[in-house]
């Protein structure tokens, strides 16, 4: 799933968030699990059977998530004025408190130094999350009837701990490739058009609604 920190991100905005988060787990797993702990055996990264977590954990990493994305959109829309509300009332969890705390310190009502903290806010707790739940590996075959060899192309592979390192990762490329987004023609929300991963499928560039709910609901706004 493409958009996956997409979905996550707007489940903070759900009237019903228990029953969205549920269904939510239900159809794509937990992004993480109370039993999260250093990955055994000196290997890096952390491990999880991500069999239980608390709904309110649930909750705050849908909120962090929903803020990162809030704060890109308002980035590219050159609306400084939301990035400021969005750290004003979100300011009090990390990692954006010292960004807040920064956006205070500097000139009142600069535009492009109210933008740059919200694009570097937005990156720093995308970048945060990666850094903690994925790594890239080299990928070494193991077969005893071929002889080693470092002369040949080795493949490099993303790996993750968990489902949330792993849509933190798609949040990540879709910043580096800031090309591959279009907008909702009904609700004007982000729309990923990028690979899943670099070296995945490549989307269609003509999607114009981000899930069948605006499909069908700017169809019948043309009916009226």
């Amino acid at each position: 799933m493409p958009d996956l920190f997409l979905r996550f991100a707007r489940l903070y905005g759900e009237l019903d968030f228990d029953r969205a988060a549920l269904d939510f787990a239900s159809k794509y797993g937990l992004p993480n699990g109370s039993d999260e702990a250093p990955a055994s055996f000196g290997e890096a990264g952390f491990g999880t059977d991500a069999m239980s977590w608390s709904l309110s954990q649930f909750h705050h990493e849908a909120r962090r998530a929903w803020v990162v994305l809030a704060l890109y959109e308002a980035v590219l829309n050159d609306e400084d004025h939301t990035v400021r509300k969005l750290l004003s009332e979100h300011g009090g969890i990390e990692p954006f408190r010292g960004w807040l705390f920064l956006l205070e310190m500097g000139p009142a009502e600069h535009q492009n130094f109210a933008l740059a903290v919200g694009l570097r806010s937005a990156v720093d707790a995308t970048e945060e999350v990666v850094h903690k739940y994925c790594r890239q590996q080299i990928m070494l075959g193991m077969d005893p009837d071929i002889r080693p060899s470092v002369s040949y192309e080795m493949d490099i592979s993303w790996t993750f701990d968990n489902l949330l390192g792993a849509m933190y990762m798609q949040m990540y490329w879709l910043v580096a490739s800031s090309d591959s987004i279009a907008r909702c023609e009904h609700c004007g929300r982000i729309i990923s058009l990028g690979r899943p991963h670099p070296e995945g499928r490549k989307r269609r560039q003509d999607k114009r609604f981000c899930d069948d709910a605006c499909r069908q609901a700017n169809h019948r706004s043309k009916k009226t």
